[in-house]
This record gives structure tokens, C-alpha cells and sequence, in this order.
């Protein structure tokens, strides 16, 4: 396998450092769980299934241009976050999503985060979460996996004195088209991390995670993606996704390559 040294690592979280596939099952992300496991109550679990099926039509849709499907993406993360606040979303509710025995980080990924301290290479998680940051930190610490030397970079939920969730920033709202690092550069955690960094790591899940780097200045970027079983994707869709990123790795694998790519 071709050897690649990176200084940066940025990736997905939800189907990228998470298992997508257990058992022949898909785990598209830390929301669905709160949906389909009824975990709020099932009008919230109907009504969030009908946003998934009007807007994920529309982002998979080549009829529409990139401009209709990012309004479109806007639209439903807004919406769904009023459904999240108008049914009584909590703490502990999110707790109960992350953790769920399906919640499973790759395997290896613990020696794969061992790797990046041991040289010293900063880790950028990007996630348009609904259940926000805090919720993928814990995550982490629910596998007792070290957040040193990493950023999370997600929505950010606001919560009362009750833990009740009661909304978000809109002017930054993370959805699946708007997970860019440029939009990130006045942070200063994020501009100390990838202060003259040149090679870069990016790891994802879907076609919109490559552009994550779009109009950033790196010199050598090798994007792994992992890719959904055959059955449950088009004939033509590995060509395209291969086009996207350099290396494919099937939906259920672990971090065991990703290692070797970097040791």
C-alpha cells in the first residue's frame, strides 16, 4: 500500500470515525437513532422521517442545482431543529443516542488516534450533527478515546438551566453542504492546528465530504472514502465516488488500513 505522511487529519464523524454498517445494518448517524428508536416520542419520529424524505430527495436529486440544494439543506436543519425544540429535546435524551449499542467507533480507530499524538498530527472532526458538538465529544469519551490534540467542529446547541434544548446559532448552522474548514479559519484553535500544514488526510462518508478542503491551500491532500455495499448503491456510483477520492474502502471495514497508510 502507497505510504502517505500527513501533518493534518480532517474527517467526517457520523459513517467515518463511527461504524456505518453493523451487521448488514446501516447506522447513517447519531439522529436517526433518536428518530427510529422512538426515543423522543413517534409523532417527532413520523415528522423528522417526512423531513428525511422530502429534503433527502431534493440532495440526491441531479435535477437540482448546488445553490436549490443548499437552501434546501438550510431549510431542513432549521425546521428540524424546531421540531427538536418544540418536542422537548434534553440532555438526557442525547445521552440515550449516543449511547445506544449501535453508537460503535471503527475498529482501530483507538490505535489510529494513537498514531496522530505519537507524531503529533492534529485531528479536525467536521459533523452537521443535530445533537451537536458535546454530543460527539462524548462519543469519544464513551470509548475512553483522547480528544488531545483535537477539534470538533459542529453545531452547537443551546440548552436552559433544565438541559432543555432551546436552539441554535442560525447564522451558523452546519448542514451536509456547508462543512468547509475555510469558514473556520478565525478560530483560533482551528488556525494554531493548521498553522503550515501542508499534507492532509481527509477521511468521509458521502460525496459532499471531499469538498470540506475546497479553496484551501495544501499541497498534497489523499481523501479515503468509505463506501456503502453495492447492493445498496447504484451500478455507476463507485466510478463516481472514485472520482471523489483516491482510496475506497467498503462501508463495515475498520481503521486498520488508514493506520498502515500513515505508519
Amino acid at each position: 500500500m502507497e505510504k502517505f505522511n500527513p501533518d493534518l487529519v480532517v474527517a467526517d464523524f457520523d459513517g467515518t470515525i463511527t461504524q456505518k454498517v453493523i451487521w448488514e445494518k446501516v447506522i447513517p448517524s447519531l439522529i436517526s437513532i433518536l428518530r427510529n428508536e422512538g426515543l423522543l416520542d413517534e409523532d417527532y419520529s413520523n415528522r423528522a422521517k417526512a423531513l428525511y424524505n422530502k429534503y433527502g430527495a431534493i440532495e440526491k436529486d441531479s435535477n437540482y442545482s448546488e445553490e436549490e440544494k443548499f437552501q434546501a439543506m438550510l431549510n431542513w436543519w432549521k425546521e428540524h431543529f424546531e421540531l427538536l425544540k418544540e418536542k422537548g429535546l434534553t440532555k438526557d435524551y442525547i445521552d440515550k443516542a449516543v449511547y445506544h449499542p449501535d453508537v460503535q467507533v471503527r475498529k482501530w480507530f483507538d490505535k489510529f488516534l494513537e498514531i496522530l499524538k505519537e507524531k503529533n498530527i492534529p485531528l479536525i472532526v467536521f459533523s452537521s450533527s443535530w445533537l451537536g458538538d458535546e454530543a460527539i465529544k462524548d462519543v469519544f469519551k464513551k470509548f475512553w478515546l483522547s480528544l488531545d490534540n483535537v477539534v470538533v467542529i459542529s453545531n452547537q446547541l443551546k440548552f436552559d438551566e433544565n438541559w432543555k434544548f432551546v436552539g441554535v446559532d442560525e447564522d451558523k448552522i452546519l448542514h451536509s453542504m456547508n462543512k468547509k474548514l475555510k469558514d473556520h479559519l478565525g478560530r483560533p484553535e482551528v488556525a494554531n492546528l493548521i498553522k503550515d500544514k501542508k499534507n492532509v488526510l481527509l477521511l468521509g462518508d458521502s460525496l459532499h465530504d471531499p469538498d470540506m478542503l475546497d479553496w484551501m491551500d495544501f499541497e498534497k491532500v489523499y481523501k479515503v472514502g468509505f463506501f456503502l455495499p453495492e447492493k445498496l448503491q447504484k451500478p455507476e456510483d463507485r466510478e463516481i465516488w472514485a472520482k471523489k477520492y483516491d482510496l475506497l474502502l467498503e462501508a463495515d471495514s475498520d481503521f486498520s488500513k488508514i493506520t498502515q497508510l500513515i505508519k
